[in-house]
């Protein structure tokens, strides 16, 4: 097994990474630097010529859930070589969450919001306030309401395809053929 790309705050965290040309047994330390909502640091421990990472349930119970950007790297005395790079995702702990918990990504909500005030704006106007991408905005028009929605709808595919992938579906794309 290798890293993990998708893993729970609070649960017990296993892999096993293979380096031949920076072995274990030949005083090479595996680390890892995990970079996004927060910093994680993790250093392998030796497994004879490879590595085994294990992160106890308590030490990633305190990890913040969100989008992450890994680099794995191997030390000696003066010597540092990156070995691998990649992406993982933290979820949250739901068994440490009270009250209520909304799981959709921000784009869902952007996009859920966007929607709401479309199907209002027959009747209601011009919106107040909206929060896009971080902007607040004060007042939208019915074209740029449609605008974001057609935006937000195609960065929501993407998320879709990208869970889909990563659970290894079909993404239900054709496949055309040409006999000659």
């Amino acid at each position: 097994m290798t890293e993990p790309n998708k893993v729970t705050a609070g649960d017990t965290i296993t892999w096993a990474r293979s380096v031949p040309d920076y072995p274990a047994s030949a005083g090479w330390t595996l680390k890892y630097a995990i970079r996004g909502p927060a910093d994680i640091n993790i250093t392998a421990a030796a497994d004879g010529d490879d590595y085994a990472i294990s992160v106890t349930a308590a030490a990633s119970g305190g990890w913040t859930a969100g989008n992450y950007w890994w680099t794995a790297y191997v030390e000696k005395g003066s010597d540092r070589h990156t070995v691998a790079t990649g992406q993982i995702v933290i979820a949250a702990n739901l068994t440490g969450t009270v009250g209520t918990y909304d799981g959709r990504s921000q784009v869902k909500k952007t996009l859920d919001a966007l929607e709401s005030l479309l199907l209002g704006k027959s009747t209601a106007g011009d919106i107040s306030n909206i929060t896009i991408m971080g902007n607040a905005v004060t007042r939208m028009s019915a074209d740029e309401l449609i605008k974001w929605r057609t935006h937000f709808s195609q960065l929501y595919a993407q998320e879709q395809a990208a869970e889909k992938l990563a659970k290894g579906e079909n993404l239900g794309g054709r496949i055309l053929t040409r006999f000659t």
